[in-house]
């Protein structure tokens, strides 16, 4: 394979590997992650809020119930209104690195394109197109299996971070103030 041919060959291997790690990320498993992630903060928080409530039920009668009311309404009105503002937060965030990834694989082509037109018409260089398609398509149905297999049996199933310590941590915190405002003299 000549110099140019070289060349095109690892820019395309780029792109196609690029462009498939895209997809694969953002048709699947970005949706995967997403449940995932959803359904164990879910378990979490729903296991925290039966410990809270079993604890307001063991002092109940210790408390201000008109001070625990309003508390309560405060946490509340402040996760309504922080969880939006993060929702509109993430979607930026995610809409941006779509558009960025889109970018990259619009340049990757561009730049192929621009260097196939140097080499064939200014170079005059014979380009191998057979042979670079069959061997990037021969890698890539390969590597996209893998690629795959990996993500759907490793990479989906690895939790870096307990969801639970989200939850724990925050009602860990509701629990403190609770206990902070019980009035024992009753």
């Amino acid at each position: 394979m000549n110099r140019s041919s070289y060349i095109l060959n690892i820019l395309i291997h780029i792109l196609i590997l690029f462009s498939f790690l895209s997809i694969l990320f953002f048709a699947y498993i970005s949706h995967v992650e997403e449940k995932s992630i959803n359904r164990e903060v879910k378990k979490a928080v729903n296991k925290e809020i039966d410990n809270g409530l079993q604890l307001l039920e063991k002092y109940k009668s210790y408390l201000d119930k008109n001070k625990l009311i309003r508390s309560l309404r405060n946490v509340s009105n402040y996760l309504t209104k922080t969880s939006d503002d993060s929702s509109e937060e993430i979607r930026k965030n995610n809409t941006w690195l779509i558009k960025l990834s889109i970018t990259t694989i619009i340049s990757l082509i561009i730049v192929i394109f621009i260097l196939l037109v140097y080499f064939i018409l200014y170079r005059k260089d014979i380009i191998q197109f057979k042979e670079i398609l069959m061997e990037n398509l021969f890698i890539f149905v390969f590597v996209g299996i893998i690629e795959y297999w990996f993500f759907a049996n490793i990479v989906s199933k690895y939790v870096p971070v307990m969801p639970t310590l989200l939850s724990k941590t925050f009602f860990g915190n509701i629990k403190n103030k609770i206990r902070s405002q019980i009035d024992f003299s009753k």
